[in-house]
């Protein structure tokens, strides 16, 4: 089960869209980061855990597998 919410990486992602390294989740925590690159790995790393959990698709949307007959 994940740690975070949906609606927490949608603060951090806000927050990171705006350039904001300050973010305030729903739940009231505020978290300072270093850099918008830290902030981006941040985001990176709750994505991956709720995509692990069942909670969020994949960004891209779920992966395709092609047969050979579909690669012509």
């Amino acid at each position: 089960m994940s740690t975070f919410t949906v609606a927490q990486l949608a603060a951090m992602k806000a927050q990171y869209a705006r350039g904001v390294l300050r973010v305030t989740t729903p739940d009231g925590t505020t978290v300072q980061y270093e850099s918008l690159d830290a902030l981006g790995r941040a985001i990176s790393q709750v994505e991956a855990e709720l995509v692990n959990a069942g909670l969020l698709t994949p960004p891209g949307g779920p992966a395709l597998r092609y047969g050979v007959w579909d690669r012509c």
